[in-house]
């Protein structure tokens, strides 16, 4: 399979602060071949890589170092085996799951359904950035075209966000916050004091 230029470029931008995990996610953004990408396609990249600024060698030893078993939250250096040589940035249960066409409410569903969602600033529910990183990976949206459709989920009620100009605000279904969201949008005045 040919490097695509536009990983290299980026990966490499990233020098000493690219994880693997970053790289198999990039890698599965530019090559169409889900689930994952070929293991061997991520090992040509750290050998690419290594010709210029990132240290090839201690990416391989994270990627043997981090490659999770499918029951762990993802975390950004996580690297998933998801079946025939092939490795992912997501578990294998959420390529299993998850259509490419499927609204970012079943992808909010299934991420929050993970027993341990990755570390984040994000107040509840998914990370927004983790959530659009998610879908132009997994599906054939860019990241604009996902957060479009979430500004629209928004607008029609089924997707609640915290703190929106936040890229780590939480992300949630509607029917799972309608009571904070019931006591966000009624806030009690009454008590306060005229003085």
């Amino acid at each position: 399979m040919e490097l695509d230029d536009a990983v290299i470029e980026e990966a490499g931008s990233r020098g000493g602060q690219l994880l693997v995990g970053k790289l198999v996610k990039l890698a599965e953004k530019h090559h169409d071949t889900a689930p994952g990408v070929p293991q061997s396609l991520v090992e040509d990249y750290l050998d690419a890589l290594a010709e210029d600024s990132v240290d090839g060698e201690q990416l391989r030893e994270q990627l043997r170092a981090h490659l999770a078993d499918d029951r762990e939250a993802p975390n950004k250096g996580a690297v998933y085996e998801v079946g025939d040589g092939r490795v992912s940035g997501y578990p294998a249960a959420w390529h299993e799951r998850l259509d490419p066409d499927d609204s970012l409410a079943a992808y909010v569903a299934v991420m929050t359904e993970t027993a341990d969602l990755p570390k984040s600033a994000a107040s509840s529910g998914v990370s927004k950035d983790d959530l659009l990183e998610a879908a132009a990976v997994l599906s054939d949206r860019s990241r604009e075209d996902a957060r479009a459709e979430l500004r629209d989920l928004r607008g029609d009620g089924v997707l609640v966000a915290d703190a929106d100009q936040h890229p780590r605000a939480g992300v949630t279904l509607a029917e799972d916050t309608e009571f904070e969201k019931e006591q966000w949008d009624k806030p009690d005045f009454g008590e306060r004091s005229t003085e």
